[in-house]
């Protein structure tokens, strides 16, 4: 489809998307929110969250338009604020980029490219001012594949030719491989700090130890820049950003709908097998519990104000003391089943199997109004809002 056959499939949906960003509200806003104060104060910054969109639909994917449409309108209506959209990984389904030449090698470079397309080029020709970064996924390091180093760094150079050529402000954080963590200030309001879970899990190929190029070559040196880097954040509202979240309710986190476990047929095997097995990938693994225990450590010194991950395909708002708040947002090309965290760490405010994505809209005096949109159907629905708070 042509640019101009997107504009104007993404009509209806700047309609609806402007008046969200302008005050109006599908959801009803907590009682301590009020719209007249959110309408009377301007948003320093703005942080939408999109996870787990590595697969988007032909010729357009609704949950991207409405997603391009939704940084148009916010633009639009605050044109001072600060924009950056975070990709939260499984950026290229199913296993990451091959090599070029291969079969379907261009298909995987579309999948990639829809997602950039939401940062680049406007009618007037100029690239939007929006910063776009991009985090790894445990798919988009082809899972414990020996080519999964390969294939990170081959999304990393498409990204970085992707910027180069279209002059547009995008990034994989951390690159290379690398664990990170690394730092994206917004404004001067928010610190975005971007780590690489799957590496902390991964125990095929990866950059470690002493003749690893990266600056971070162990777990130990990871923890210390983040409490670090989280410690220096100088009054700005810290946001981790990681694929792997540290609370979920969706299948990594154990529940599995009762549906699930009858189709397809296989499941009757293969979910006994995961309950007994706890897979690399799901909260209760041993790797993976001893990545939360070591993150929840470092919060415990400098709580950040949210986690902001995929993983799970559904979109989840849960509530702790470290974090304050973990957001799943890992709904952009697929939908699972999620209910309530059974984790006694944390609360679920909110869960929802719809695909879409979230927004931050970060105000004066450190007030932080959330959004869920969902995408059904091909037309967005704003369904949640929640004025966040910071620990004291």
């Amino acid at each position: 489809m042509s640019r101009w056959g997107r504009v104007f499939f993404a009509l209806p949906v700047v309609v609806v998307v402007l008046a969200i960003a302008l005050g109006g509200s599908f959801a009803q806003l907590p009682a301590s929110a009020s719209p007249t104060a959110l309408q009377a104060s301007t948003p320093a910054s703005i942080v939408f969250l999109l996870g787990d969109a590595g697969k988007p639909k032909k010729p357009v994917d609704p949950v991207l338009v409405a997603l391009e449409a939704d940084i148009e309108a916010a633009r639009l209506a605050f044109p001072a604020a600060e924009v950056a959209v975070a990709f939260l990984g499984d950026n290229v389904y199913e296993n990451g980029v091959p090599e070029r030449g291969s079969s379907g090698y261009e298909e995987y470079v579309r999948r990639l490219m829809a997602q950039v397309d939401v940062l680049g080029e406007r009618a007037s020709g100029k690239a939007a001012p929006v910063r776009g970064v991009f985090i790894p996924g445990n798919h988009d390091w082809a899972g414990n594949r020996d080519d999964g180093w390969e294939r990170i760094r081959r999304q990393d150079e498409l990204l970085s030719e992707a910027a180069s050529d279209r002059g547009i402000d995008v990034a994989l954080l951390p690159a290379g491989g690398c664990p990170g963590p690394e730092v994206v200030d917004v404004a001067g309001s928010v610190r975005l700090i971007t780590i690489d879970t799957q590496w902390w899990l991964r125990t095929g190929p990866k950059p470690i130890d002493a003749d690893s190029p990266c600056g971070t070559q162990s777990v130990e040196e990871l923890l210390q820049r983040l409490d670090a880097q989280m410690a220096s954040a100088t009054g700005r509202l810290v946001i981790v950003l990681a694929h792997h979240p540290v609370a979920s309710g969706g299948p990594h986190g154990g529940h599995l709908a009762f549906k699930e476990w009858l189709w397809p047929t296989y499941n009757l095997l293969y979910y006994p097998y995961r309950k007994l097995t706890r897979p690399l990938q799901d909260l209760d693994s041993e790797p993976y519990a001893a990545m939360i225990a070591g993150l929840l450590e470092v919060y415990a010194e400098h709580p950040p104000l949210l986690m902001a991950s995929g993983h799970d395909h559904n979109l989840q708002v849960i509530e702790g003391d470290l974090p304050r708040y973990q957001l799943v947002s890992g709904a952009g090309s697929k939908r699972r089943s999620v209910r309530k965290t059974t984790d006694s760490r944390f609360e679920s405010l909110f869960w929802s199997d719809s695909n879409g994505y979230m927004r931050l809209d970060v105000h004066a005096a450190d007030r932080v109004r959330l959004t869920v949109t969902v995408v059904e159907k091909g037309s967005p629905r704003e369904t949640f809002s929640l004025w966040l708070e910071a620990l004291e």
